[in-house]
């Protein structure tokens, strides 16, 4: 534990005289730097919304609704197919009114006379469907309450964004170090 907070004290002083010794065109130079790192992940996370027709095109399972097939923390690519929802489609649909979307199997399809389709929902790990998840006398969803489906995922790749959302402290150190480091860092020139 010495050791470890010895390295750390080590590294932060380090950087801390690289940060004094930086004059203002430097500390410019390092702030654009960290800029264009900033819009260069907006621009890629665009452009995944535009391959993808999803405006959402990654989330994060938050729970284990839907195990054995995706477990929380599991990173899900979504897509918006040019086909009709079906049976069995694992989708992401965000009720009105939540922040929060939901990862679950269509379980049924009721289609309306006036040809209107309404989705209801199941987790594969919940013993009934959503019903009691949506609005009271609501139950069923539409079909525009579906932000995507779901097309591939990475185990537990998003673990770190639920420790994050989960732990305001924790987000603050890790943001905070992130943004020390890069703003002092300081190329060589060779």
């Amino acid at each position: 534990n010495s050791f470890c907070t010895l390295l750390a004290n080590g590294m932060f002083d380090e950087e801390l005289r690289t940060l004094r010794s930086m004059d203002k065109r430097e500390v410019v130079t390092q702030v654009v730097g960290l800029g264009g790192v900033v819009t260069s992940a907006l621009i890629l996370w665009k452009i995944l919304i535009l391959v993808c027709f999803s405006e959402s095109p990654i989330v994060v399972v938050l729970s284990g609704s839907m195990e054995p097939g995706y477990y929380r923390g599991d990173l899900l690519l979504l897509t918006s197919p040019n086909r009709p929802t079906a049976v069995g489609d694992i989708c992401v649909f965000k009720l009105d009114g939540r922040d929060v979307p939901i990862v679950h199997r269509v379980h049924r399809i009721h289609e309306a006379p006036d040809g209107e389709r309404y989705i209801l929902t199941k987790g594969d790990n919940n013993m009934g469907d959503d019903r009691n998840l949506y609005d009271p006398g609501q139950n069923w969803i539409h079909e525009k309450n579906i932000v995507g489906r779901s097309t591939a995922y990475l185990p537990y790749v998003g673990f770190l964004t639920i420790l994050l959302a989960e732990n305001l402290w924790l987000k603050v150190a890790v943001l905070g170090t992130l943004g020390f480091f890069v703003l002092t860092n300081k190329e060589d020139a060779q």
